[in-house]
């Protein structure tokens, strides 16, 4: 074995804590609400054995707690999580430390505490800032307690804070959508993730007969995009805007397609050529993982290909784009031409990029590539 194969590869480290107060009803990621001290400890435990089986094999060079709602966990479990990360994978000194949170799990002494695990940014699930909205969610808050906490990150240290809103509610006008990111700029946040809504198969936003209007969510996406852009945030990528320095470097590693290793139910990774991503069952996950076992439950070896096509897709996300010579083969040149006519792409140097137009239907450019 040379000294090359003994030294551990740098990724982007993901944990998922699938543990919510309760679930949205447009939420279709893999959450429980089945929530209380036992099965908090038995989850850490199994996420603390599974990150010991990958000691010395990878080190982190970023590190994002995700849900769910990580900030569920009590703090002695947190900080029992943060001591396993550090020891299975020396995160670099300069990482990038996220933590996604949710108002209603948060006050100043547990602020506090998350900064001095190591925390350096937080993430917040507002969801919007009309108080509608955020009634209709059942969140648990309204926008003062959610301006209180902002308030109370900043004192314990934060200085990095992002904040994610969803665009396109069926109940809101255009006006209530501006006025609720008008009210998230107050605030000065360094990041703002901005989604659109999609009801998916499953959620009981689905089983309401609920819909989009697609026509509206393009309409607010481009006054967004022309809004943030002329107050200082920079549009790099589909979804996320932020001040200058302040672009979201673990989820950069995902759309530049380098590594990254996920750890817990579900949680997804890319390591050279393999893919691969845990149970999405947290039965299993705890049987497994808790006995130190591999608790994958679907993989796959990438081609040469196929590597190439995804980067070229991931990396067209964002503003930057993706080099010419990246798109060789992966669709043609007719194609690009015409999306170059409809003003969905363009050119910028030996960069192909995507317009705030060609954004709204990146699908329908993605699906072109061979």
């Amino acid at each position: 074995m040379t000294n090359e194969d003994l030294t551990p590869l740098p990724v982007g480290l993901y944990l998922h804590i699938p543990f919510c107060l309760r679930r949205c009803g447009y939420c279709a990621f893999i959450s429980s609400t089945g929530n209380g001290r036992k099965i908090f400890e038995r989850y850490t435990d199994s996420l603390a054995t599974e990150m010991e089986s990958w000691q010395g094999k990878v080190r982190a060079k970023s590190v994002f707690f995700g849900g769910g709602t990580p900030t569920i966990l009590p703090i002695d479990l947190l900080d029992r999580l943060v001591k396993a990360v550090r020891e299975s994978f020396n995160p670099m000194l300069e990482a990038e430390w996220t933590i996604e949170g949710h108002p209603s799990t948060l006050d100043d002494g547990k602020l506090a505490c998350l900064v001095k695990l190591g925390f350096n940014r937080l993430s917040l699930g507002i969801e919007s800032f009309n108080p509608e909205t955020l009634k209709r969610l059942n969140r648990g808050y309204d926008p003062d307690h959610a301006g209180r906490i902002v308030s109370q990150a900043r004192k314990a240290g934060f200085r990095n804070i992002n904040f994610d809103i969803v665009l396109g509610w069926p109940w809101e006008t255009d006006g209530q959508y501006q006025n609720s990111i008008k009210a998230a700029m107050e605030l000065a946040p360094e990041h703002l993730s901005v989604y659109s809504l999609k009801i998916e198969e499953g959620t009981p936003f689905k089983r309401l007969g609920l819909t989009v209007d697609s026509d509206r969510q393009a309409g607010q996406y481009l006054w967004t995009h022309s809004f943030l852009e002329d107050h200082g945030f920079r549009h790099y990528e589909i979804a996320n805007y932020a001040r200058p320095g302040f672009e979201a470097r673990h989820n950069i590693f995902y759309w530049h397609y380098d590594d990254y290793l996920g750890v817990g139910v579900s949680a997804a990774s890319k390591i050279g050529r393999r893919s691969f991503s845990n149970t999405k069952s947290l039965k299993r996950y705890l049987a497994l993982a808790g006995a130190g076992k591999p608790a994958v439950g679907k993989q796959e070896r990438l081609s040469d290909r196929e590597i190439i096509k995804r980067k070229a897709i991931l990396r067209l996300r964002l503003k930057q784009g993706v080099r010419r010579g990246e798109l060789n083969g992966m669709i043609a040149d007719d194609i690009v031409e015409s999306f170059k006519r409809l003003g969905y792409l363009r050119c910028k140097g030996d960069y192909i990029q995507m317009t705030a137009q060609g954004w709204l239907v990146s699908n329908q450019i993605f699906i072109q590539f061979e």
